[in-house]
């Protein structure tokens, strides 16, 4: 019995058949001989394919190179940069409430704040700018009952005034005076006056003392009041006296000032 060929019993009634050897045909490819669902490629096709692969691996690592030189750029620029604002000039920062000006160099500050960076308390109307014991500091106002605040900008007007909008002092009613309107005309006039006035009276008195209102007599000679006194003389003193005339009383002119005192 030749090889290949199978066998039935007869007692089953079927005829007997042999198989038929198919011949082995070779394949362009002998590992697909073990993959025998897959379809042989043509030579062809496949070296298409392969061309195709390599040309996007190519442009893939093209890309790759692309961004790694892109993000190596975008490194160098960063480090540029911050090494540029290293050297130039920083920022500045301004306290207080102050903002940097256009050239970035310097502050701008409130009106009661001062210094590059706004960090020094103004103080105004004289106030004195001290530090406390926890290095804070503060305005001290003088004088402390007209003038108060943070920073000394606010004045307490007395009597009435009114506080000046560029707040040098007060603006007074008509008997009041003073920087916050403190004094009255009237008794500063007084303190002044009533001394000066007293100090006039007593110098017209001391004048009037010094001056001789009523000029007394001239007394005689001494030989005119001896003889009026004995009775008589020797004729020739006697007819001296004869001949004398008796001395003419002179009146004083009278100040101008009593004079004007009289009328």
């Amino acid at each position: 019995m030749d090889v290949g060929t199978t066998v039935v019993p007869p007692s089953l009634g079927v005829p007997s058949r042999t198989t038929v050897k198919t011949p082995t045909v070779a394949l362009a490819r002998p590992d697909l001989a073990k993959r025998p669902f897959e379809s042989v490629v043509p030579s062809s096709m496949s070296t298409k394919e392969e061309s195709g692969s390599a040309i996007d691996h190519f442009a893939l690592r093209v890309n790759k190179v692309i961004k790694g030189t892109k993000d190596a750029i975008d490194g160098v620029k960063h480090t540029f940069t911050s090494f540029m604002d290293t050297l130039g000039p920083k920022s500045i920062e301004c306290a207080n409430g102050g903002s940097p000006s256009s050239d970035g160099l310097s502050c701008v500050c409130r009106s009661t704040f001062e210094g590059k960076n706004c960090e020094t308390m103004k103080c105004f109307n004289g106030g004195e700018l001290i530090q406390l014991m926890d290095m804070s500091k503060v305005c001290r106002c003088h004088p402390e009952e007209f003038i108060s605040g943070p920073h000394c900008d606010v004045i307490t007007c007395q009597n009435g005034g009114m506080a000046l909008s560029d707040g040098s002092g007060c603006d007074c009613v008509t008997i009041y005076t003073g920087k916050f309107c403190e004094s009255n005309i009237f008794v500063t006039n007084a303190h002044i006056g009533i001394p000066a006035l007293v100090l006039l009276v007593f110098l017209f008195c001391c004048f009037l003392c010094r001056m001789d209102l009523c000029p007394r007599r001239q007394p005689p000679p001494s030989g005119a009041r001896a003889h009026t006194r004995r009775g008589h003389s020797a004729p020739g003193r006697r007819q001296h006296m004869r001949h004398e005339q008796p001395p003419l009383l002179t009146t004083q002119p009278m100040p101008a000032a009593v004079a004007a005192a009289a009328a």
